[in-house]
């Protein structure tokens, strides 16, 4: 899953709020860590997000998007998975300027 793909979706769908995406160096092909003002900060690995994106699957509701979920309306999770399933243009600048900014 492309993480321009994944920052567009945070972006779009953050619950009326923003969204901020954090994705370590080191740690960005294993999970994602967002920020949202009435969830606070969580990590989600990138397989249980591509597991959610191709079936709509949500494995465990005690951690993760299992839990998280659980605060986000239907309507909202299936905006996110349509987002997340939806192909964007890889544009390198475009990522930088993205997760190097504080100007959300």
């Amino acid at each position: 899953m492309k993480i321009v793909k994944l920052l567009t979706a945070i972006a779009s769908v953050s619950l009326g709020t923003v969204a901020i995406l954090k994705a370590p160096q080191a740690n960005a092909a294993e999970k994602m860590t967002f920020s949202l003002p009435v969830l606070g900060e969580f990590s989600l690995s990138v397989a249980e997000l591509e597991l959610f994106a191709e079936s709509g699957e949500i494995r465990s509701s005690t951690y993760g998007l299992g839990l998280y979920s659980k605060f986000i309306d239907e309507k909202s999770l299936l905006q996110f998975r349509q987002i997340l399933t939806t192909s964007f243009v890889d544009d390198p600048v475009l990522v930088y300027r993205l997760t190097n900014t504080s100007n959300w």
